[in-house]
């Protein structure tokens, strides 16, 4: 198949790429930064959501499906609500154009959501987020446009994804972090129970959706099916890590408005489940951040 992806170079774009190369897809990477990564199987798109160069430099009668990864906002130290529209919004809207005029295979279109669009009603700090807001209007100008596009649309609800390489404000990445330099964790109380995923279950959930056969417009979550505190994700990254309960701080004076929120995945795709263990998710995530920690303390000692 040959696939337009965007946000190939986000934390989770980056292994569903992989995934895609590893299965002899031919994959067009919208990227603002040239990588030098490009093979015959990979080929790099210069540009944007925001902007329109790229659009033309697609080779759209061969798109197969589209794979819409890219959002601006993801993490609160990147988040502004200018950049979190035009690039969630108007950039979305972009896209969908040009697809419906420029893509005549049809091609499937694959859009992930965050769980937290499902519960704005429920928080009005929510709805105060530059990026949850703006998903959501993103989601909801997808569904209108579908609505007379004769090919699919398959929308994935992301739950709380976590693995090596996640954003250092992430609160499971900010621990491994924390842990490997010797420093205290702090957190709100960690009763909030979330639905946890290892990131490259997410990506094969997402690859399986993009070869799924379906009509019209369909909707699966990606997540684990359970739910689990993050005061015991937490406690067992600190075993893991061999960590002792003295450097883990929870103060429930620190909890977020959205900590009493729970939500779990319940239309998981036909054909998947995680394969990966909380436990093994949160040892690799370990193994990988003590790595690069060690290795970023060595190139340190010889500087």
């Amino acid at each position: 198949m040959e696939i337009f992806l965007t946000g190939a170079t986000g934390f989770l774009g980056k292994q569903v790429l992989r995934l895609l190369l590893a299965d002899g897809h031919t994959v067009y990477s919208l990227t603002r930064h040239a990588s030098q990564l490009a093979t015959p199987n990979m080929i790099e798109v210069s540009g944007d959501l925001v902007s329109d160069k790229w659009t033309a430099d697609v080779p759209w009668g061969r798109i197969d499906a589209v794979v819409h990864l890219a959002a601006s906002g993801v993490k609160a130290s990147h988040r502004n609500w200018r950049e979190a529209f035009e690039v969630n919004v108007g950039g979305t809207f972009k896209l969908l154009e040009t697809i419906k005029a420029k893509a005549t295979k049809k091609p499937r279109l694959i859009v992930t959501r965050s769980f937290y669009e499902r519960v704005m009603h429920q928080e009005s700090a929510l709805r105060e987020n530059a990026y949850i807001s703006t998903k959501s209007i993103s989601t909801e100008i997808i569904k209108a446009w579908s609505k007379d596009y004769s090919g699919s649309v398959c929308f994935a609800t992301l739950f709380q994804i976590y693995g090596p390489g996640d954003d250092g404000g992430s609160v499971l990445s900010y621990a491994a972090h924390q842990f490997a330099a010797k420093h205290q964790a702090k957190f709100g109380s960690g009763q909030g129970n979330r639905d946890w995923l290892y990131l490259d279950d997410a990506a094969t959930a997402l690859v399986l959706l993009m070869t799924m056969q379906s009509d019209g417009v369909t909707d699966w979550d990606i997540g684990s099916g359970k739910l689990n505190s993050l005061r015991v994700m937490v406690e067992t990254l600190a075993r893991i890590a061999d960590t002792g309960p003295e450097m883990l701080d929870f103060d429930a004076s620190r909890d977020r408005a959205d900590t009493a929120l729970h939500l779990i995945a319940e239309l998981l795709p036909p054909g998947w489940s995680p394969s990966i263990s909380q436990e093994e998710g949160l040892r690799r995530m370990w193994i990988a951040t003590d790595l690069k920690s060690s290795e970023q303390g060595t190139k340190n000692s010889l500087s």
